[in-house]
This record gives C-alpha cells, sequence and structure tokens, in this order.
C-alpha cells in the first residue's frame, strides 16, 4: 500500500510592482453583468456635459440632448467567490477610520 504524500501548504506574500505608476481614474458608474458563473463588473467614468449661456440656452441644449456616453475604465470577470472577497475588501476600505485619510 502506498501513500500519497500532501505538499505543505505555503503562503507566499504578493506585492503590487509599479503601483504607484498606475493612474487612479475616476469613476462614477458601475453595473455588474452575470454570464454563467462569471459576474462581469464594469466601472465608467460620465462627465456632466458643458452648459453656457443664457439659461433659456442651457435648458434648450438638456432639453435637446442625446444620450451621454460612458468612458470605460475597467473591465473585470469575477467568480461568485472572487466577487464575495472583492465586495469585502471594499466594504473593508468603507469602514477604515478617518484618520488613516492623510
Amino acid at each position: 500500500m502506498s501513500t500519497t504524500r500532501q505538499p505543505k501548504e505555503r503562503k507566499i506574500p504578493i506585492s503590487f510592482s509599479e503601483l504607484e505608476a498606475t493612474p487612479v481614474l475616476l469613476a462614477n458608474v458601475m453595473f455588474v453583468q452575470r454570464f454563467g458563473e462569471e459576474y462581469v463588473v464594469a466601472i465608467g467614468q460620465i462627465a456632466p456635459p458643458i452648459l453656457v449661456g443664457t439659461p433659456a440656452e442651457q435648458k434648450h441644449r438638456v432639453d435637446t440632448l442625446g444620450e451621454l456616453s460612458v468612458r470605460p475604465v475597467a473591465r473585470v470577470s469575477l467568480t461568485r467567490a472572487r466577487l464575495e472577497e472583492f465586495i469585502k475588501v471594499l466594504q473593508d476600505g468603507l469602514n477604515l477610520p478617518d484618520a488613516m485619510h492623510g
């Protein structure tokens, strides 16, 4: 009878390389789509239209606006487990004390 040796579990530290060089982008539009077992999180940026002129001209501009475009910032596909982990990371970040925001 042979026995199979299970390798020991070892945690390996990770670090983000060049994180400081990665641009920080404004994101103000988000939605999630589900495709089978995957969740696709889309994150984007929308800017309001610039309105100039008299109040009547501004109102006319708003009334005749078509669709506003969202500029995609990121689109990420996650399993349910990773989506739950992502939600926890966001919740933990939201719960950080204000003193840590320097």
